[in-house]
């Protein structure tokens, strides 16, 4: 009973509220949390339901559990990188406003912040989120291990030394001289008007969003950020958002650029009465390829003397590749080679349509597993999951990269789901993802996964 009324009433509400498109795995979490909510209260699923009402403790609440906040300082690092390379020095001894659309715990507002102190600039730093007990932890502004990662270790150093903090027994924690340069505040994307507690700023992040919202919400939200963008500035997604986003939904007067690999938005031209850009509209400077980045492999892209992406260009879309399996054949192809630069360049250049978007998440994740990003490549993999729940591939995959690291008990869980995946699919005599099994069968797989999975006793002896 709770799993329908979750179903059929809970859900479309969040989603009329905030424009989350909840997964199935997301929504068993709900209805525990909904079971346990009940439970905590002594009261009925019909009470509890009729006080989910927009702007009740409840509801906020309910809203906090929808969210998706996986984050990290200085995530994506290649984005910080051009920036520290190619935007903020452009603003040494002057203010640089930012807004984090989507700043959850507040690792990505205090990276960047970080970053424009490093280059000379003084950050004005406005960071919103829909989850009120994130903004919550950020204002606390004390972050455990788990708030860092690989992917951006190498900017981790500039938190100390711009004064944002301190770190101290397995800990960071902001310094009150940081917190001067925030502004932190609630505010939902789907929101009909742009955020009015701020004029225009320079540089806006939204980014990990998108994944969870439609289309018209997606073109909604960027034409918002295109009218709080000063002109030349620029916009933000996530690394893999960027690369796909349709076309359509750009706003007129801003274009899809890049540096290197380092995708972006740039506001292009401006209407009567809006400031100037502290930053001049070209300040970007044209590159032959992006500098000290992870996210090519430096040495097969040199030994292979490979043509660098040519820099500050429009984005166009490969028309070659825009069936899965012709993309899925010529990205092995650069494998084969160890040309990881060409096969990522395929893979985020393809042009898909929505329904298809989980085979490019999984050929990125799969040529960031073969150069051994595996931070990345999970990400990858789970959004794969999230948007085809019965691509067993992407779990199958994602455990043999799990296994890879010695992380044996959550291969074996990826495993596990797979399997139950794969018996479905033969089960339902389904063949559309059969070309990616090379010559084997689905059983086959089955077997290996037989094979991999951990019996709980195993678990216990770990």
């Amino acid at each position: 009973m709770t799993q329908e009324i979750v179903s059929n009433v809970i859900i479309p509400r969040i989603n009329d509220y905030c424009g989350i498109k909840i997964g199935t795995v997301h929504e068993r979490n709900i209805v525990r949390y909904i079971e346990n909510k009940i439970s905590e209260n002594k009261t009925t699923l019909e009470n509890y339901t009729q006080k989910l009402v927009v702007g009740t403790k409840e509801f906020d609440e309910l809203i906090n559990c929808a969210t998706v906040n996986e984050t990290y300082f200085f995530r994506e690092q290649i984005q910080f990188d051009f920036l520290h390379e190619q935007f903020f020095p452009k603003f040494k001894g002057r203010c640089v406003k930012i807004w984090s659309g989507a700043c959850a715990s507040g690792e990505e507002p205090l990276s960047l912040c970080a970053l424009a102190l490093s280059c000379g600039a003084v950050p004005e730093v406005f960071a919103s989120d829909i989850d009120s007990s994130e903004l919550e932890f950020f204002r606390n502004g004390i972050y455990k291990k788990y708030s860092f990662n690989n992917d951006g270790s190498k900017y981790k150093h500039l938190l100390e030394e711009t004064d944002c903090g301190t770190f101290c027994d397995d800990e960071f924690r902001i310094s009150q001289k940081c917190k001067t340069f925030f502004h932190i505040i609630r505010y939902n994307l789907k929101d009909q008007n742009p955020p009015d507690f701020f004029g225009k700023v320079d540089i806006i992040f939204i980014r990990n969003a998108f994944i969870y919202f439609d289309i018209p919400l997606r073109k909604h939200i960027l034409e918002n950020a295109c009218k709080k963008l000063v002109p030349g500035g620029l916009l933000f997604l996530s690394v893999g958002e960027i690369c796909c986003i349709e076309d359509s939904i750009i706003p007129r007067g801003m274009e899809k650029k890049n540096w290197g690999n380092v995708f972006y938005l740039q506001k292009t031209e401006g209407t009567a009465g809006e400031q100037t850009s502290v930053c001049e509209t070209n300040c970007i400077k044209n590159t032959d390829s992006l500098k000290n980045s992870n996210a090519v492999n430096v040495a097969s892209v040199k030994s292979q003397k490979q043509k660098k992406i040519p820099a500050q260009q429009n984005l166009n879309h490969s028309k070659e590749c825009d069936d899965p399996k012709a993309a899925y054949e010529k990205i092995n192809s650069f494998l084969a080679k160890q040309n990881y630069f060409e096969a990522e360049l395929t893979a985020r250049n393809l042009s898909l349509p929505m329904s298809k978007k989980f085979y490019q998440d999984y050929f990125i994740a799969m040529v960031l597993k073969s150069a051994k990003r595996y931070d990345e490549a999970k990400e990858y993999f789970e959004s794969a999951q999230s948007f085809c729940p019965s691509f067993w591939p992407a779990f199958f995959y994602n455990g043999i990269m799990l296994k890879e690291q010695g992380l044996d008990k959550d291969a074996s869980r990826s495993f596990e789901k797979c399997l139950a995946k794969l018996q479905k699919y033969l089960d339902a005599n389904k063949t559309e993802f059969d070309f990616l099994s090379e010559s084997f069968s689905p059983s086959y797989f089955i077997n290996i996964c037989k094979k991999l999975t951990l019996s709980e006793s195993a678990y216990e002896n770990r």
